[in-house]
């Protein structure tokens, strides 16, 4: 039971962050979820640690997706054209 509240959790912290920056919270919030999942059962004991890795994974990807829309002159994740 408590693998399930950590992967949604998961979910939602990544979801609520993808959304703070423009993004869509839905696509972010269940790739990180199921991030998190696979890195659990990669990590067997140390599957505290997964959650943790699927966030990091989940910010890096937007800053990288932010810093990427910056260089190109767009603002956040609508570029318009």
């Amino acid at each position: 039971m408590l693998w399930i509240v950590a992967i949604v959790s998961t979910g939602v912290v990544a979801g609520k962050m993808a959304d703070i920056e423009g993004r869509s919270a839905i696509v972010w919030g269940v790739s990180t979820a199921v991030s998190a999942w696979f890195l659990g059962d990669l990590l067997g004991q140390w599957y505290f640690l997964a959650p943790i890795a699927a966030l990091a994974a989940c910010f890096a990807g937007l800053w990288y997706a932010k810093d990427r829309d910056e260089r190109r002159g767009g603002r956040g994740g609508k570029i318009t054209r």
